[in-house]
């Protein structure tokens, strides 16, 4: 009835960092759930020093930290066994930070950016697909979804994104199938 789960990524080099936590409810008929992720990677990106003035003195690449932390809610309503409405929800702060690497990123300070960003989706979703063996598939599978993602802060932009995704998988000789999919 109750899942908990959580992972973590360290990468080859050590530069960058992932991990999340989560956690879902089954125990009645609306299922929900709450994630957090948090990641952190390494960037390098021109920055451009000017004197008092305001003039552009020169044009120098600096390292900088670039950190995600997101948390998302999800809830799906089963309409019957092959039939479902689901809603995700989240909010996401992306922070970057200059890291002191020379003497010239630690007498100009280059402010950090914050940005926040919240997405909400709500999708229809078909799956009658079974699995007779390890990813061998047969049956369709669609969905039709709206999602709306809105910028907070200095920019203050939004996007509407409407799409589909189907999926038929055939039987064509033993273990061998056939997948098609159309998404828009």
């Amino acid at each position: 009835n109750y899942r908990i789960s959580a992972g973590f990524q360290l990468p080859v080099d050590m530069s960058a960092s992932t991990y999340y936590l989560q956690y879902q409810n089954f125990k009645k008929r609306m299922d929900w759930g709450l994630m957090l992720l948090r990641s952190q990677d390494k960037q390098t990106l021109p920055v451009g020093y000017m004197d008092q003035n305001g003039n552009l003195l020169f044009v120098q690449d600096q390292q900088f930290k670039s950190t995600l932390t997101m948390l998302q809610a999800d809830l799906s309503y089963p309409l019957d066994r092959i039939r479902s409405v689901r809603f995700h929800t989240s909010v996401r702060q992306d922070k970057l930070t200059e890291r002191a690497t020379d003497t010239l990123s630690l007498t100009y300070e280059v402010p950090n950016t914050v940005g926040y960003t919240s997405m909400s989706r709500l999708e229809y979703v078909f799956d009658n697909t079974i699995m007779p063996y390890t990813n061998i598939m047969n049956g369709t599978r669609f969905k039709f979804y709206g999602e709306y993602l809105q910028g907070f802060g200095k920019s203050s932009k939004h996007c509407y994104n409407f799409g589909l995704d189907i999926r038929n998988y055939q039987k064509l000789y033993k273990n061998v199938i056939l997948a098609t999919r159309l998404a828009y």
